[in-house]
């Protein structure tokens, strides 16, 4: 199912109620919404820009190619899935993103950046 817009507190069934999640960009940085996706255990079907490559690592599928074919037999091999198959990679992508890309790992890092650069350099220098 396609959606519209959807409200925040909404999300979460839809998350809980959907087992794939389905992000074909052109462009992409690092796609939060994948990432949230992903953390409810939708299996991932992206096209092969950005960051969604490195984000899902493998566990999902990749459109590698922007045309029709390419993205038919992602959806396909998605499909093709046994119902073990997908409760593992549900689980498989739940883990990776709150293993990877937590809050509390992104802020650490972020700190630890802060503190290097706000280190060796003088606020002159910016």
């Amino acid at each position: 199912t396609i959606y519209q817009y959807v409200e925040s507190k909404q999300l979460t069934e839809y998350y809980l109620n959907h087992e794939y999640v389905i992000q074909c960009s052109i462009s992409e940085g690092f796609p939060n919404a994948l990432a949230e996706a992903m953390s409810y255990g939708c299996i991932p079907i992206v096209s092969n820009v950005g960051a969604m490559p490195k984000i899902i690592d493998n566990i999902g599928f990749i459109v590698e190619n922007r045309d029709n074919q390419c993205f038919t037999n992602s959806i396909n091999a998605a499909l093709a899935l046994t119902e073990e198959e997908k409760s593992n990679k549900r689980m498989e992508v739940h883990q990776r993103i709150i293993n990877t890309f937590n809050e509390d790992k992104r802020t650490e890092c972020l700190h630890s950046i802060f503190s290097k650069y706000l280190t060796n350099k003088n606020c002159c220098d910016i």
